[in-house]
């Protein structure tokens, strides 16, 4: 039996932490192939494995802060599993020109297939006076997907309606999540930025929170941006009637007016984008104290500690908020990683950061019971043993998720379907089984993003017009705007696995990145996934400062079917965060400049 120990991996690197394991016990291994990866201060690198052999013992995990000298692995060396694959032939022409034309793979939507909604061919939508209708499209709601769709539609020269709470277009992203939650996280970057200043010799002094005039900035943002949306409404002659409508029949509406009163409105088509809003715990108390992602971003006070439930992108960012204003943030996560969904190795860099700014990162743990007292509101826990324990905290921020919008507006007097989560079903032109109705953004299902929204309005629009459109994505970019950020689009690694899809994973870690190495930000990595027969780019992901800018050439290279060649040709501005993206896939090959990492 050998021991397999870490090796030295640079000048006074002393130890690291395991950020993947490669291999599984009964494994064959070859010298030189890759057993694990390691994240150190000064980059993440692969550790190679020094002989031939077959694994017996695998001696640390993932998440583990190992010394160097370690032993990790002990293998049987010169042995050969009996399970291990004999080598596949090389594919022949006529296999390999049919892998060249695989197409990438889709983002999932949760949209209904075609085949279950069935309606007539696009035609052109009459006018509202050809069908006898006071309009001829009304938008319900008016978020990004609602105002998206107004705006081209009365572009393309229809009569368009929006109907929504709020005097101007904007929905929940502008007035109460992705606007006034970016600009708070700008003012949080500020502070870090600051205090981080002192490692290269610039030191200011302790920051004093004006919360007066911080919530005075974050309401000028949004109004600043809803104004426009409202002045561009009223540019293109948007008829905006501010009320909440529900269904009376297919084309019918009864509105109840924000101002008092009720109005009927007939229209020829009709967009639902009602949108969705958040989880509550049934068991939380009725209290100033329990926050939702809406009211926590009014800032009310800075308590002195907060808990956070829930380790998705949403409270991330908020918790990241408080923490640098000063409160002391512990989060629970009932879930084995915080932001699932994206892969462990990005989130592990996240979390190494968020640990040096917040109290505690709890996972594998429920919240069974809350109870307000004179002190705060009193949480009981419950870890992956069944183990019970309780803190109290001064507020709490309760960020599980969100709902669909798709109760209580009558859908039951049209022939729209709703499937068993309250999603609306739709096909790919964003048509629900209501022939007047179509439906996008988050009613329709995940991914609840804005963006997604925007363009599914678009198609529905387009198709209404007569256009033969379908949505259709490649890749839909995630971006999480914590520090670092965090972006991916197009196929995960954790997916390709859970998919058994074959791929090749490239890396390009940010401690070689002279951009990075400059801003003092070496917690970052660009990741590729690579179809190994084609060379196709099938996912981008990125943790790093500014990875939601950078993820738009990972959609681009994506939706063009680009390959890593591609990728590696395109000249790069140096010194740049996005030479990570050329360099990424010139490792690949083997060939990144900044990185040794010769291709096997």
């Amino acid at each position: 039996m050998t021991d397999i120990k870490l090796p030295e991996v640079g000048e006074n690197i002393e130890a690291g932490t395991i950020v993947n394991v490669y291999v599984n016990v009964g494994d064959s291994i070859t010298k030189g192939m890759d057993l694990l990866e390691l994240e150190t201060d000064k980059a993440s690198l692969p550790v190679p494995s020094p002989t031939d052999g077959v694994i017996k013992e695998i001696l640390v995990n993932t998440g583990d802060e190992v010394k160097i000298g370690a032993v990790i692995m002990r293998v049987e060396a010169g042995a050969s599993a009996e399970t291990s694959e004999a080598p596949k032939p090389a594919p022949k022409k006529a296999e390999a020109k049919a892998a060249e034309a695989k197409p990438a793979a889709k983002t999932e939507t949760k949209s209904a297939p075609s085949s279950a909604i069935e309606h007539a061919p696009a035609a052109a939508i009459p006018t509202k006076e050809e069908a006898g209708k006071d309009t001829q499209l009304v938008v319900i709601g008016g978020g990004p997907g609602g105002y998206a769709a107004a705006f081209l539609a009365a572009d393309l020269g229809m009569d368009v309606t929006i109907v929504d709470l709020e005097k101007n277009p904007g929905g929940v992203c502008l007035y109460r999540g992705c606007i006034p939650s970016k600009a708070l996280l700008h003012a949080a970057k500020v502070i870090s930025e600051a205090r981080e200043a002192e490692e290269f010799g610039v030191t200011f002094g302790q920051p004093k929170i004006d919360l007066d005039k911080l919530r005075g900035w974050k309401n000028d943002v949004v109004t600043r941006l809803t104004g426009g949306t409202g002045q561009l409404a009223k540019q293109r002659k948007i008829t905006m009637i501010q009320g909440r409508a529900k269904f009376v029949d297919s084309n019918t509406l009864e509105i109840e007016k924000v101002g008092g009163g009720k109005q009927t409105l007939t229209y020829v088509k009709a967009i639902l984008a009602t949108g969705s809003r958040p989880i509550e715990l049934p068991f939380a108390p009725k209290s100033d104290r329990v926050m939702d992602s809406t009211s926590a971003l009014d800032i009310a006070t800075i308590p002195k500690n907060l808990l956070l439930i829930g380790g998705g992108y949403i409270g991330l960012e908020l918790g990241q908020v408080y923490a640098e204003l000063g409160t002391k943030v512990s989060v629970v996560e009932l879930l084995p990683q915080i932001m699932t969904g994206s892969d462990k190795d990005l989130s592990n860099i996240l979390i190494k950061r968020l640990k040096t700014i917040m109290d505690k990162i709890m996972v594998s743990t429920k919240v069974v019971k809350m109870d307000e007292t004179k002190d705060g509101i009193k949480i009981t826990f419950e870890d992956k043993d069944g183990k019970q324990f309780s803190e109290t905290y001064d507020k709490v921020l309760v960020a599980i998720g969100r709902r669909p919008n798709s109760d209580n507006i009558g859908l039951e007097n049209t022939k729209i379907s709703v499937n068993d989560r309250g999603f609306v079903d739709v096909n790919a032109q964003l048509q629900t089984h209501d022939p007047s109705i179509y439906a996008i953004g988050d009613i329709v299902g995940n991914p609840m993003l804005a963006h997604k929204a925007s363009h599914e309005g678009r198609v529905a629009v387009e198709h209404m017009a007569g256009h033969k459109v379908a949505f259709e994505p490649n890749a839909i970019p995630a971006v999480v705007f914590t520090d670092p950020e965090m972006a991916w689009a197009g196929l995960t690694e954790t997916e390709a696995k859970a998919q058994g899809r074959k791929h090749v994973v490239a890396k390009f870690p940010w401690g070689a990145s002279g951009r990075a190495i400059t801003l003092d930000r070496v917690d970052g990595m660009t990741k590729l996934i690579v179809d190994p027969d084609t060379e196709r780019i099938l996912g981008v992901s990125i943790v790093g400062p500014n990875a939601g800018e950078m993820i738009a050439e990972g959609v681009l290279a994506i939706e063009m079917g680009a390959n890593v060649t591609d990728l590696k040709m395109s000249i790069h501005a140096h010194p740049t965060l996005t030479e990570t993206m050329m360099e990424a896939a010139e490792s690949f090959f083997g060939q990144a400049t900044h990185i040794y990492r010769p291709k096997k």
